[in-house]
């Protein structure tokens, strides 16, 4: 967004799009912008329903987004994107807050925090990680009262420095929420070759999860395998496997197996088969999917896949294998 678009679009220049038509507004900036002028231009638009604020310079951070919170007059929003954008926590929780947002769809994409004390830009500090961290707990805290969020992502596709998360944070939104149907949360610094810290970590592992209606659940980096902190029925679409080496109480024992709606299996394979061959053998009728990866170790070179293709033929219902070695 360039100044000559600023000035067209702030200048009670009516905005070229009919308000009964536009549906989706993606604002592309390269310099800071303040969120209260944009809200007043599209509060009418209320068809309106899908808005991305990104950033595609060349540098990992983008625009800081001023006044967020005065976008909770867009009450018709259903989708909204944060693509490599600087916010201020107490804003946005201050957004999510309000009985007007309606967000069904909520996508952190490589997002920066400001200091969640006296506001200040911290983007080219590293000495502030557990700030940036607190500020992004108390986003996820705010996220699991949501009674309309559906879908929530929160990723770093541009492999910023991202603040690190206790897997308690994600265990407390889980089984607090009861709308959240996807979560993904997929933030590994792999680009930052002088930060590779986990961005996500455990100070326990006691806790127990209840929740019937999570359907899809990705968690790259868990320090623990989640999936076996299930302490009921699961409605769980999609289970993925990724460090079978933690203990797989999981498939321990069929009768308390609560994960009953599994329809595809993501199994990371780097030592042992023990624990996808369990699963197979449960003859859930409603796993039909899957999906095998392998890590790169010494033992690749010995895959007994013929135990593993032994124990797919003996069940009926698996129709689609993917093998990516």
């Amino acid at each position: 967004m360039g100044e000559g678009f600023e000035k067209y679009l702030f200048e009670n220049t009516p905005f070229p799009i009919s308000p009964d038509h536009l549906q989706t507004l993606n604002i592309a900036s390269y310099k800071d912008l303040d969120v209260d002028p944009i809200s007043q231009i599209f509060q009418r638009y209320h068809h309106l329903e899908k808005l991305i604020f990104s950033y595609r310079g060349n540098y990992r951070c983008g625009p800081e987004l001023n006044k967020f919170e005065k976008l909770s007059v867009l009450s018709h929003l259903s989708h909204l994107e944060l693509d490599r954008v600087i916010i201020s926590p107490n804003e946005f929780i201050e957004y999510l807050s309000t009985t007007t947002s309606n967000i069904e769809t909520l996508i952190l994409n490589s997002i920066i925090l400001k200091d969640i004390t006296n506001n200040n830009d911290i983007k080219n500090s590293n000495n502030n990680n557990n700030n940036n961290s607190i500020g992004l707990e108390i986003i996820i805290e705010q996220i699991s009262h949501s009674k309309t969020i559906k879908t929530l992502k929160v990723i770093n596709q541009h492999g910023v420095t991202f603040p690190s998360i206790d897997i308690n944070s994600i265990i407390d939104l889980i089984n607090r929420n009861s709308t959240l149907e996807t979560i993904i949360y997929d933030t590994i610094n792999n680009k930052d070759k002088y930060n590779r810290s986990p961005t996500i970590t455990s100070t326990i592992s006691n806790d127990n999860i209840n929740n019937q209606t999570l359907k899809h659940l990705k968690i790259n980096q868990s320090p623990i395998d989640i999936h076996t902190l299930w302490i009921s029925n699961s409605n769980l679409r999609t289970i993925r496997i990724l460090n079978e080496q933690q203990p797989i109480s999981l498939f321990e024992n069929p009768q308390t197996f609560h994960h009953q709606s599994i329809q595809k299996l993501h199994f990371l394979f780097t030592t042992t088969w023990q624990s996808l061959i369990e699963i197979i053998h449960l003859h859930l009728p409603t796993l039909t999917t899957i999906k095998i990866s392998t890590q790169y170790n010494r033992k690749q070179y010995d895959i007994d896949f013929e135990t593993v293709f032994t124990a797919i033929s003996n069940n009926n219902n698996i129709d689609s294998i993917s093998i990516k070695c």
